[in-house]
């Protein structure tokens, strides 16, 4: 029995019903019920949501390597718009490394890779800006976000060739539905957490356009219990919990989302602007900190596909972005950075991207992909009123770089698509405007105007062996230059190295995919080693309560990542579970060092999910679920020489939700024990534990146990309880 028709039989029997859900961009309208058939479907048939099993087996017909597709809108309960972080966790392989909870600063690393080696896209438009270099997940709400797409191992050339570790693409909700369409929630939790979210789709008259716009205010005082050692490790009279201080925020986002298909074209358009303010809190030992910063972009995405007029005809796509951003930091006191700091920058990216599908022969399709990237920073450093110039201060500064490349990537398909081939190559080149002339405010005359070119060869395959069976396996070569972030840094948490050198590396994986479907159940599980080796290798090194990238000369990480998916009778019962073992090696020729485990890297992390939930087919349609959710992570060392280890900590949360009366109602509990301190353990000096907080990235605390509680009301969901 196929999927279809198994789907069909779960949803009679439960004979529960619900409205469908708007498909993504790149997909078709899905099929509207006519009113003489309205009545009767929802009396027969339950339909479904999205779920990550269907979305995972549309990208595994199309990749050969690894990737994992998470449907944003499945497991809601009551995730926060600001927790993008921990949804892209629950893919087997991706660490998230925050900066004080819910709402700061927050990067994403896969398979042991440094934050800067993952590029996220928005719809296939690089995020990675000129200001960070990396993307502050905790920057990115879910509001308006249909699905994620993780690439780990091999990445389409499409994505570029600067993803040694990986990379991620965010998929907006399609504005495909011909009718109209709302949903409006509000959330609170604790520690001062509020959110408030409001969405709407219409159909624009006869022809195939719909828009779509949403908007949301999120905040948070942030104001948790941490353990505060009073900057005395190893004297346990001055220990004591302390409330975070400087750690609130408050973000406003909106989107406008258009997507029409008239004749052979497909567009999409999508327009999201964020603005943040927050305050950085200082170090764990250090209570206090004024250090502020507001940020703001405007980024515009658009997307313009040729479909084929024929099954020999090429396929053209263009997609178009641009960006314009700002932000204002401030640290009066120098508590948080090297110095006292009021800094303002403007930053412009624009991006170009045209496309080509072109059928060969039987089974094979060649992929051609250009694309250029012009990214814009002027940074106005303000001198202090009161005080002497900061000699460290970067002064005033305009900096720009200029990138393009070119990708080939054939796919070929043979024994009826038993076995999938795809060798492919990028070439890049980069030129950068960084260089300030003598006496104008710089201290470093390190930076350099520079050009750069690069090849990037990768393979990936796929061999189907029986029903639901496959080997997966891929090898590739990255480069990937330092970024503004790495080389001037942000006069905050991150010193900047302007002599950094660019990294290389090479990566390959291997493992097997089984995707079993059943009359009431189902199966999805993956297994796969890994491995990369990196020359110069950029990796963020701890001194004091600041960061600053280094090169290392090589490095290697090597490991064995798994995955379990289990669902029965259309979520009734499902299970989620990944473990990660990583083995990372410090390549450098200091002693020291050689042979160390790299920092940030722990060597275990395991995730389990066991949910369940049932809709009861009464008058007033009914489905509570409820699941529990274990987070484990193993030592992790917070230095090159791997001197200081931060032990294990094991968390657990509970998540519980329900609509009812065309409700959503949803309340998720964090960190159950409330743990708060954990214990480094040194390698030199006394061999006892010195007492430490729970904490995450480099060092700053995480918050105990903590509540959010969200209630949604959905025209969807109104429709279909009447």
């Amino acid at each position: 029995m196929g999927w279809p028709s198994f789907a069909v039989n779960v949803w009679t029997a439960l004979s529960f019903t619900e409205a469908p859900q708007e498909r993504d961009a790149a997909d078709a309208s899905p099929p509207e019920p006519t009113s003489e058939t309205e009545d009767a479907l929802r009396r027969q048939v339950r339909v479904r949501r999205p779920s990550h099993e269907d979305a995972q087996r549309e990208l595994d017909r199309t990749q050969p390597g690894f990737a994992r597709v998470l449907e944003v809108r499945v497991d809601e309960g009551a995730t926060p718009a600001d927790a993008l972080g921990r949804v892209l966790a629950r893919s087997p392989g991706v660490y998230v490394r925050s900066l004080g909870g819910l709402g700061q600063f927050s990067a994403v690393q896969i398979r042991g890779s440094a934050a800067q080696q993952v590029q996220l896209f928005l719809e296939g438009v690089p995020l990675n800006s000129s200001f960070a270099g990396l993307v502050d997940v905790s920057s990115e709400p879910l509001d308006g976000l249909s699905r994620v797409e993780i690439y780990r191992g091999y990445v389409p050339i499409g994505f570029g060739g600067a993803t040694l570790g990986g990379a991620i693409n965010l998929r907006s909700v399609a504005a495909t539905t011909p009718t109209t369409t709302w949903s409006a929630s509000m959330g609170a939790g604790s520690f001062g957490t509020r959110e408030a979210r409001v969405a709407m789709r219409v159909g624009l008259g006869a022809r195939p356009w719909a828009l779509g716009v949403s908007a949301s205010y999120g905040g948070s005082e942030g104001d948790f219990l941490y353990f505060n050692d009073g900057g005395t490790p190893r004297i346990e009279t001055d220990d004591r919990d302390l409330a975070r201080e400087n750690n609130d925020y408050d973000r406003v986002s909106a989107q406008v989302t258009m997507h029409g298909r008239p004749r052979n074209l497909e567009v999409a358009q999508v327009l999201r602007g964020n603005w943040r303010g927050y305050g950085i809190p200082a170090s764990g030992a250090i209570a206090e900190s004024q250090a502020r910063q507001q940020e703001f972009v405007v980024r515009s995405v658009t997307r313009i596909r040729f479909e084929r007029r024929a099954p020999r005809h090429p396929e053209f796509t263009w997609i178009l972005g641009l960006a314009a951003g700002g932000r204002r930091y401030r640290d009066p006191l120098g508590q948080v950075g090297v110095g006292t700091d009021d800094e303002t920058s403007v930053s412009f990216d624009a991006y170009v991207s045209p496309r080509m599908s072109i059928p060969l022969w039987r089974g094979a399709n060649l992929g051609l992909v250009a694309d250029a990237r012009a990214e814009f920073v002027s940074v106005d450093e303000s001198p202090p009123t009161n005080s002497p110039v900061d000699p460290l201060t970067t002064g005033d500064a305009n900096r720009s770089r200029l990138s393009t490349g070119v990708g080939f990537e054939l796919d070929q398909r043979l024994f009826r698509d038993v076995w999938q081939l795809v060798p492919a190559v990028r070439i890049d080149a980069y030129a950068s405007r960084f260089r300030v002339p003598p006496g104008e405010g710089e201290i470093s005359d390190a930076g350099r105007d520079e050009r750069r070119f690069a090849a990037s060869p990768r393979f990936g395959t796929r061999i189907a062996l029986v029903e639901g069976a496959q080997l997966r396996g891929s090898a590739g070569r990255y480069f990937r230059a330092p970024t503004l972030f790495e080389l001037f840094g942000d006069r905050g948490f991150v010193v900047g190295n302007e002599g950094l050198r660019p990294e290389r590396g090479w990566t390959v994986d291997g493992g097997a995919v089984y995707d079993l479907v059943q009359r009431s159940w189902s199966l999805y599980a993956q297994i796969a080693g890994f491995a990369t080796w990196s020359e110069d290798l950029i990796q963020f090194v701890r001194s004091g309560p600041v960061v600053r990238p280094v090169n290392v000369s090589s490095a290697r990480v090597r490991g064995l990542e798994s995955a379990l998916r289990v669902t029965v009778l259309q979520r009734i019962v499902e299970i989620d579970a990944n473990y990660t073992l990583l083995d990372s090696r410090n390549g450098s020729p200091e002693a020291e060092q050689s042979g160390q485990p790299l920092p940030g890297r722990p060597r275990h992390d395991a995730r389990l999910r066991l949910g369940g939930g049932y809709p009861f087919p009464i008058a007033r349609s009914f489905e509570p679920r409820i699941a529990y959710e274990l987070e484990f992570i193993g030592e992790t060392s917070l230095d090159l020489s791997h001197r200081y280890r931060v032990g294990p900590r094991l968390l657990h949360s509970l998540v519980f939700e329900a609509r009812f009366l065309g409700l959503h109602v949803g309340v998720e509990v964090r960190n159950l024990a409330d743990l708060r301190r954990t214990e480094i353990v040194p390698a030199a000096g006394p061999p006892d534990p010195i007492p430490a907080p729970i904490s995450d990235f480099i060092g700053y605390p995480l918050p105990g146990r903590s509540v959010f509680a969200r209630v949604t009301i959905d025209a969807n969901l109104l429709a279909s309880s009447r």
